[in-house]
């Protein structure tokens, strides 16, 4: 019993402590925080920093991407004519024999 009463009375002798102080202690963190500065400012160049380059990276990357696309197309484009002109040939060759 009378170790529940120490604690109730520690316990609200700790928690009037900290409403005594409470406001000094706010006042002392924003006086640190204004002389500091903002503490993510350096942060933000950073990543601002590093999103610009893989937006670049990103952009060039589609950029080249597009031509190879466009170089495979002139490709299969090649191909298909080959193999049409090999067909023709083919053709050509079978209908002179049969004459």
């Amino acid at each position: 019993m009378t170790t529940t009463n120490m604690f109730q009375a520690n316990h609200e002798d700790a928690y009037d402590s900290d409403m005594d102080e409470g406001p000094d202690a706010s006042i002392a963190f924003m006086a640190n925080f204004s002389s500091v500065g903002c503490p993510s400012s350096s942060n933000n160049i950073s990543i601002n920093e590093t999103l610009e380059a893989k937006t670049q990276t990103i952009d060039t990357l589609t950029t080249e991407l597009e031509r190879y696309k466009l170089k495979v197309e002139q490709l299969d484009t090649n191909r298909v004519k080959r193999e049409l002109e090999m067909a023709l040939a083919e053709r050509k060759k079978r209908s002179n024999e049969l004459e």
